[in-house]
């Protein structure tokens, strides 16, 4: 036991954590002859002018590398990428089911939309951008570095997380330094030649100024998956036939999970003895400011300091200030069957460290929350496949004493299975 925890005996029991839209980024080892696909990319700049894209400086290819090299090792690269792709939606899968929401299953047929070469020599970067299609990756033939090459990705819950920009490392709020240190991204520097990451293609992603002197050569792809038969299980498929379960020269490290909204849901023994009579709220739905009992009820029982150690449960990195916490709190009266039409969030002063919650005091609530990441919402909604590993809203049952604190960004909406009374706060 921690004696100098702030939250050490403030909780009766541990609150339970659930990490929600988080972004899945996979590492994977490939063995494959990266000499000839360097050569033959080396081959290619030499023929070709390349296209100017999100490079800035450096050499982006116009064809397929698929066609620069022999037959053999061009369908053994395909294998390989649509073979990553299918191992992450396996990982993605797993994991979105293990919190209750809807599995993807079904003949899933993966096609490459694109395979081009990148070769940045020192000071070359690329600027933020996103991709067209489900997944993108990039493969690294040559880091260029004794300390590896670098990926930097920008929180898609952010506003311009959808939008080309032009952060290239060199801004200090957004290199990959200044990430790693702020969400514990791993994996995304030091990266060496022979790995492969794959990510979802509405993903913002940058490359800082390369500082080696050696180029930076990569490929990068685009895949895009469809249904095309219905199963009750999950197996892929490429335009050629079924992808086997095992792909010779593939091998999964690692799946990273970034930018977590970290859920705490714990309940509360301690019940207030003086809250308004539910009877005389049943006309429709109220918020307002906590009447004297209520408030004196949660000085007395110090609620607040059981919320914000609820949250430092969900970010044990955080050592909260009891004294110094400040926020706000609203006092909802909720009629039976009363429905919230609209998804809601909280303004909030610090959007990215804020945390809101609802308290049940009386009665039985269902709060539904929404996928903050705003590129997320336009994908989903016209690709099935992105809809059922990435956008899928959740529920959570909330009776009496139940508390649900979870990250200010996030979209909510309540529904009142009986007549109930709860407390809404933020902790800032």
């Amino acid at each position: 036991m921690d004696l100098d925890d702030p939250c050490t005996g403030i909780l009766a029991a541990t609150p339970t954590v659930s990490s929600l839209w988080t972004v899945p980024v996979s590492k994977h080892s490939v063995a494959i002859s990266l000499t000839e696909l360097t050569n033959a990319v080396l081959r290619l700049r030499k023929t070709s002018p390349g296209v100017k894209k999100s490079n800035r400086g450096g050499w982006h290819s116009n064809t397929s590398v698929l066609d620069a090299v022999s037959l053999s090792l061009a369908r053994k690269l395909r294998l390989i990428l649509l073979g990553a792709a299918g191992q992450y939606i396996s990982q993605v899968t797993e994991a979105v089911s293990n919190i209750g929401s809807q599995r993807l299953t079904g003949d899933l047929q993966l096609d490459l939309l694109g395979l081009w070469a990148n070769v940045n020599a020192r000071g070359n970067s690329n600027v933020a951008h996103i991709h067209p299609g489900l997944l993108s990756g990039v493969l690294y033939l040559q880091a260029g570095t004794d300390q590896g090459a670098t990926l930097c990705f920008t929180d898609p819950r952010s506003a311009a997380a959808g939008e080309e920009g032009p952060l290239d490392g060199v801004s200090g709020t957004n290199d990959c330094k200044t990430l790693e240190a702020s969400t514990g991204l791993v994996g995304l520097q030091g990266l060496r030649a022979g790995e492969l990451l794959v990510f979802p293609s509405w993903l913002q992603h940058h490359v800082p100024p390369h500082v080696g002197t050696e180029p930076r050569i990569s490929l990068s792809f685009n895949l895009q998956a469809r249904i095309v038969g219905e199963k009750s299980d999950l197996q892929f498929r490429s335009s050629e036939g079924d992808l086997p379960p095992r792909i010779a020269g593939l091998d999964f490290i690692r799946m990273v999970h970034l930018f977590p909204n970290n859920l705490s849901q714990h309940v509360e023994e301690q019940s207030c003895s003086n809250l308004p009579a539910r009877q005389a709220h049943t006309e429709g739905p109220r918020r307002e400011r906590p009447p004297a009992e209520v408030a004196s009820w949660m000085r007395s029982s110090r609620l607040a300091a059981r919320w914000i150690c609820a949250r430092r449960a969900a970010a044990p990195t955080s050592r909260p200030q009891l004294a110094d916490a400040h926020g706000s709190v609203s006092l909802l009266t909720l009629p039976s069957g009363f429905v919230q039409a609209a998804r809601t969030r909280r303004l909030v002063l610090s959007p990215t460290t804020a945390v809101t919650g609802i308290h049940v005091l009386q009665g039985r609530l269902v709060l539904w929350l929404f996928d903050p990441r705003l590129p997320v919402e336009a994908v989903a909604a016209s690709d099935p496949v992105a809809r059922r590993l990435f956008g899928q809203k959740v529920a959570l049952d909330m009776r009496e004493g139940s508390v649900a604190a979870f990250p200010a960004v996030v979209f909510s909406s309540v529904e009142a299975e009986e007549a109930s009374i709860a407390l809404s706060f933020v902790l800032e």
